[in-house]
């Protein structure tokens, strides 16, 4: 799909408080990959991210796949690890596969829409996530005005705030 961002785009969403989480650097497969495997990749993508001034203490398992030789690599690594089955976070969650709604494809906005207003019902958190934000979105990102009407509806009943923030509030509750 070619290049997302610019190092300089890196940096503005750092400045703005905006949390990038790690990958694997060749969208290696979590849930098939050996242990050494999944630390090599994890490493040169730390070390990508490191040289457009990221770092980095969230991951994002490609395509959603873990496995228990991903979790124990990984876990040590980083504050938490998202997999991609839809849920909402309290207090008590598995920090090593939490859950996320995507905001991809043409079902996208309205998913993400009914998951926030579940989160807001319910006084829980939500991680939402997207690959691209553009006028001519791929499969798995959505439109700018898609992302707004998101962003709004969550604003309106809710706090948002970056992964980060959210774990070491609900880690200081317990």
């Amino acid at each position: 799909m070619g290049d997302y961002a610019e190092a300089r785009d890196y940096a503005d969403l750092s400045a703005r408080g905006h949390e990038v989480a790690c990958h694997t650097f060749s969208h290696l497969d979590c849930g098939k990959a050996s242990g050494p495997q999944i630390s090599a990749d994890v490493d040169r993508n730390i070390r990508a991210l490191y040289e457009v001034g990221l770092e980095t203490q969230h991951f994002a398992y490609p395509y959603g796949d873990v496995s228990p030789d991903a979790k124990q690599v990984l876990q040590a690594r980083f504050g938490s690890l998202r997999a991609l089955h839809p849920g909402l976070i309290r207090q008590g969650v598995d920090l090593n596969q939490l859950p996320a709604v995507g905001i991809e494809g043409a079902s996208g906005e309205a998913r993400a829409a009914a998951w926030i207003d579940r989160a807001i019902a319910r006084k829980a958190w939500l991680i939402l996530y997207t690959h691209d934000v553009r006028s001519d979105a791929s499969d798995w990102g959505c439109t700018p005005e898609a992302f707004d009407r998101l962003v709004s509806r969550a604003t309106a009943g809710a706090e948002v705030a970056p992964v980060g923030a959210v774990l070491d509030r609900l880690q200081a509750r317990s």
